[in-house]
Order: C-alpha cells, then sequence, then structure tokens
C-alpha cells in the first residue's frame, strides 16, 4: 500500500481539489443529486490524468517495475483509493451539511 502512495502522492492535490469543489457545489446548491455531475467530472479527470501520467512521466515508472507493479495495477490502485477518498468526502458533506 506504500508503493500505491507514492504513486498517489504525485497528484493527490490535484484530484482533492476536485473532490473538495464537488463538496462545494453539492453544499452549494443544497442537493446530494449534484453528486452525479461530480461523479462523471471526476470519471474524466481521472482518465485524462492518467493519460498526462503515462505520456508525459513516462520514466517513473521504471521505479515501479522494479517494485513488481505494473501499470495498470498502479492507475487501478490510485484511482479506486481517489474515488473511496471522494465517496467518503460526499457522504460526510451529505449527512453533516444537507
Amino acid at each position: 500500500m506504500r508503493v500505491i502512495f507514492s504513486f498517489y502522492r504525485n497528484f493527490i492535490w490535484f484530484v482533492t481539489g476536485i473532490s473538495m469543489f464537488g463538496c462545494y457545489m453539492m453544499w452549494l446548491y443544497g442537493s446530494a443529486a449534484f453528486m452525479i455531475f461530480v461523479f462523471w467530472v471526476k470519471i474524466v479527470t481521472n482518465i485524462l490524468l492518467g493519460l498526462y501520467v503515462n505520456i508525459f512521466h513516462d520514466s517513473q515508472f521504471y521505479f515501479y517495475y522494479n517494485l513488481g507493479f505494473s501499470r495498470t495495477r498502479l492507475f487501478a490502485a490510485t484511482f479506486m483509493l481517489d474515488m473511496l477518498i471522494w465517496i467518503l468526502m460526499s457522504v460526510l458533506t451529505i449527512t453533516i451539511f444537507l
């Protein structure tokens, strides 16, 4: 799990900012239905961010290959981790503020 966090550290600020913006929009509009729109925004931005990392930061994958992690495994694990964090943030936003 430590390797996944090391890979996730490269873009944690960007994806957390998007998650926080989505929670702010749910709070601003006062509706949990806005979560559907934010979900699709998260999916699209995660795909674009994955493409960016895959194309422009290609050399960093040698480190993870030596640890036994493939690109697919890294991207899948970080995507699931990011979505879990987003779901927890959204549920907390809904239960506390709405």
